[in-house]
């Protein structure tokens, strides 16, 4: 959980029920965690309504789409899926970042809050991307 008192992001569990597809359930954790940011007297206080409208967990490396019936290429035949890192991509409403709070310290602790939550439920986790309803937000 962020503090804008003192910049500090402080780790809390929670009893949640969560459903267990694996994308479906990261959703439910940063739906929960902006939730609780907009409750009365929270430390980092953001408006309520819709955050995040997807969540996409790639295993890495990223590879091309193969051709159906093209040899497959020598380092993918010897690919160790299942135990590479895992690319997250969050998809925002657009709502939600229009309506954050500016300012660089209280970004970066949204941010960082959600990363340090994907993270600690799914480990694999090792790069994060944002949108913005469907686009990289370039503000």
């Amino acid at each position: 959980m962020a503090n804008d008192a003192d910049g500090s992001i402080t780790p809390v569990e929670r009893q949640v029920a969560l459903p267990v597809e694996t994308t479906a359930r990261a959703r439910v954790l940063l739906a929960r965690l902006i939730a609780e940011y907009s409750y009365k007297n929270s430390a980092h206080p953001i408006e309520s309504g819709p955050a995040v409208d997807d969540v996409f967990l790639l295993d890495l490396p990223l590879r091309a789409p193969t051709i159906p019936g093209a040899k497959p290429a020598e380092e993918a035949q010897s690919s160790t899926q299942g135990l590479a890192g895992q690319l997250a991509v969050v998809n925002l409403h657009g709502t939600f970042a229009d309506h954050h709070p500016s300012g660089i310290e209280a970004e970066t602790l949204t941010i960082q809050s959600m990363i340090g939550t994907l993270y600690a439920n799914f480990p694999r986790i090792e790069q994060v991307r944002f949108l913005v309803d469907g686009q990289p937000e370039t503000r």
